[in-house]
């Protein structure tokens, strides 16, 4: 039993653990905020209102996932010149 308390404490000291800890926690507090949000604003605007909200954040997202594409390619490309020497090109 000590052994396994050592090797979780250990794994505990890892920095990728801890930043992937600090990335889950972030995303359960960003969740746990959109449900409020979703919530709150449900509540204020009613149905009809809140339905357009959704249409117009859905039609968001989707304008948003184009651009994250490309972004995430750009980032692809300028990391593997950088890294092959040829940050200039």
């Amino acid at each position: 039993m000590v052994r396994v308390i050592k090797y979780f404490i250990g794994l505990t000291r890892h920095a990728v653990v801890r930043g992937s800890a600090v990335v889950m926690v972030g995303s359960m507090g960003a969740n746990v905020l959109a449900y409020l949000f979703h919530l709150i604003v449900g509540r204020i605007l009613g149905p009809e209102q809140y339905g357009e909200l959704t249409a117009l954040l859905s039609l968001f997202y989707i304008i948003n996932s184009a651009s994250s594409v490309l972004q995430i390619s750009l980032a692809k490309f300028f990391s593997s010149l950088y890294a092959n020497g040829k940050p200039g090109e």
